[in-house]
């Protein structure tokens, strides 16, 4: 009863860690997955964030452009109301202005009255055409900087657009994962544009995706924090748990069944002869009158691990009961052919018998059996006796004595014998 609650014991606790041990695999490889999901949108988010602002700025240097194919642009009426059209034609500008040499603003569309100082840098001889710089009307709380796009026209003076950052500001991460991003819009790489700030922070970034354009000057850098995967995956985890814990009852049952589980007879053989617990025990045939061992004849002992001997009376009923006998007898002749074996390097003049049980002889396969034996040993078949119970009726008596006649056709002799009685 002990050893029995210890083997179900053991078989439940193996049933379990495997449980676990599956379970948290499983969270292993969703994490993984939410994780790679989680930097794919990023990575389109991103990229949304970066055509979103390259579009604007594209869009107000076309304006600027045609703008400066008039030539002496100013602030006349005329000049402010090419610059008014300019700027309803986009859905990116709200204002376009003229900037004298020295970077202040010197009027836009709506008028002279938006005269500002020092709006842009004062101009350089060696600057590009078209430089792109943030306003400084951010400075307020909530308020976003402007995307500045100016053109130089001539003699320092330049046009420039407005491009207000409400307007390019865009959260397009997925909802789930907003409040856990930080994300950034930069110019030139690290002066920001506008940043989103996370609602819940927790655990260390897990994700982090940056883009930039080929031509403009705008890089976005967006990262997430562990708490995101955390509650991206809740949902499956919970599914996971719930599995995990049902693979756990599941093999704590199958543990309690396999534990309580009892081997016939015949699985006891099958598992003996696979642990090699049957021996040939050899019982020495002498010559009375020279007194020279001139033979044995082998006897099937099962031997069990805790030293005790089951006697054939024993096992042989059971072999026949679940039709292992040809099992044990050619397990049998194995082990005596490879034991013997140094004995017919030294004498071929020995004789080997062996127990056969009638309903043997009722199979073709024995013969087959005594062939794969000693078909290349150093036992010839001249060297075999086979003995045959008395005791067993012999039911199809053409078909044994056809079986006889097969084995005796190796070689082999073959005698009566009370099997087990030995």
């Amino acid at each position: 009863m002990i050893r029995n609650a210890k083997k179900i014991a053991g078989f439940m606790t193996l049933g379990v860690l495997g449980a676990v041990a599956l379970t948290v695999a499983a969270h292993s490889v969703m994490r993984w997955q939410v994780r790679a999901n989680v930097e794919e949108d990023l990575h389109v988010s991103a990229q949304l964030m970066i055509e979103r602002a390259a579009d604007a700025t594209k869009n107000a240097v076309e304006l600027l452009n045609i703008l400066a194919q008039s030539h002496g642009l100013s602030c006349t009426n005329d000049d402010r109301f090419r610059y008014s059209q300019a700027t309803r034609s986009s859905a990116w500008v709200d204002t376009i202005g003229l900037v004298d040499r020295g970077g202040n603003l010197v009027c836009t569309d709506v008028g002279q009255s938006s005269r500002q100082m020092g709006l842009l840098p004062a101009y350089q001889a060696n600057a590009p055409e078209i430089t792109l710089s943030l306003s400084g009307d951010g400075a307020g709380q909530n308020k976003l900087h402007s995307l500045l796009i100016s053109r130089h026209i001539s003699n320092g003076r330049r046009l420039v657009a407005r491009v207000p950052g409400d307007i390019i500001k865009i959260d397009p991460v997925r909802n789930d994962l907003r409040r856990f991003r930080t994300a950034m819009l930069a110019l030139n790489g690290s002066t920001p544009w506008y940043i989103l700030e996370p609602l819940e922070t927790g655990g260390e970034i897990v994700a982090r995706v940056q883009h930039g354009t080929e031509f403009l000057p705008f890089n976005v850098s967006i990262s997430i924090s562990e708490a995101a995967i955390d509650a991206v995956g809740k949902e499956t985890a919970q599914i996971l748990n719930g599995f995990g814990f049902i693979l756990a009852l599941a093999s704590l049952f199958g543990a309690y069944q396999l534990g309580r589980y009892r081997p016939n007879e015949g699985e006891r053989i099958l598992d003996a002869l696979d642990n090699g617990e049957f021996v040939p025990f050899l019982q020495p045939i002498v010559d009375l009158s020279s007194g020279t061992i001139i033979g044995c004849e082998v006897l099937a002992r099962w031997h069990r691990p805790n030293g005790s001997l089951v006697s054939p009376q024993d096992f042989i009923p059971m072999a026949q009961t679940y039709n292992l006998t040809q099992e044990v007898t050619c397990y049998i002749m194995e082990e005596t052919r490879d034991v013997l074996a140094p004995v017919f390097e030294k004498t071929s003049d020995f004789k080997v018998s062996f127990n056969l049980f009638a309903g043997q002889l009722s199979d073709e396969s024995v013969v087959d059996d005594i062939r794969e034996v000693f078909s290349h040993s150093k036992l010839s078949y001249s060297n075999l006796i086979f003995e045959i119970s008395d005791r067993v009726t012999v039911h199809d008596l053409a078909h044994t004595k056809e079986v006889i006649g097969q084995i005796q056709a190796l070689g082999a002799e073959i005698a009566l014998d009370d099997v087990g009685s030995g």
